[in-house]
């Protein structure tokens, strides 16, 4: 599924070679402490900017917008945007929203705004792919069951979180992924990830704002002019790959 953003993973696969390294103690702290920054966000809003790197063609691909959610709406329940354009043709967008229980994908080539409904075995949607349990969150046993999730190098500015997909249906999304989270503020600041066929994919996150007041008529889906609504049937798969 291709959508983005607020932030929450909250913990890691635990064995006895975690409970020795002191190096995953201070890992899990931090996990520990994000999940209480994030768990406090009614809102969130920032700048992304999305950068694909074809490595066997040497190609390169970025895309700027926004994303943000909210929660504020306790009837609606989470509300979600993420609205992108190409850098090197403004004509070419991305867009999708989330709102009850659905995914709302606007498909540009096909002129077709997709409604995919989201499975009600927790909010906003079931089993979300990977890309969304970093930015909407995910429950501890879902994070054990999902992932391994190991410290990277240090850096004086961030802390570098290495993820390991553990299932096949996350697999196919990515084979490696990094967080960045920001030390002084534990805002998520980068999220990348390696795709199977060896393209990497960048989001960075910039001008983070919090708790801001983002009304509810900016996560209503319109079908623009020319366009057509497509209903997906419940029991087909949600678009899988990352964005």
């Amino acid at each position: 599924m291709r959508s983005l953003f607020s932030l929450v993973v909250l913990a890691l696969v635990t064995g006895p070679a975690w409970a020795q390294n002191a190096e995953v103690q201070e890992l899990a702290a931090v996990l520990d402490a994000w999940e209480k920054k994030t768990a406090t966000l009614e809102s969130f809003f920032a700048l992304v900017k999305r950068t694909n790197v074809d490595k066997d063609l040497g190609a390169r691909d970025e895309h700027r917008g926004f994303a943000m959610f909210t929660k504020a709406d306790k009837k609606a329940g989470l509300q979600a945007m993420l609205d992108l354009t190409k850098d090197n043709n403004q004509q070419v967008i991305e867009k999708y929203i989330i709102t009850g229980n659905n995914l709302y994908e606007y498909a540009q080539v096909n002129k077709a705004l997709r409604v995919h409904p989201m499975p009600k075995d927790q909010p906003g949607g079931g089993q979300r792919d990977a890309l969304l349990t970093f930015l909407f969150g995910m429950d501890v046993q879902q994070a054990k069951g999902r992932f391994k999730m190991y410290p990277d190098q240090h850096d004086e500015n961030y802390h570098l979180i290495l993820i390991e997909p553990l299932r096949a249906a996350d697999k196919s999304d990515f084979t490696l992924a990094r967080i960045a989270l920001t030390k002084k503020t534990l805002i998520l600041a980068e999220f990348w990830y390696r795709q199977p066929n060896r393209t990497e994919v960048t989001w960075r996150v910039t001008d983070p704002q919090l708790n801001v007041n983002i009304p509810s008529k900016h996560f209503t889906p319109g079908v623009p002019d020319g366009w057509r609504l497509e209903k997906t049937p419940a029991a087909a798969p949600r678009p899988a790959t990352l964005p």
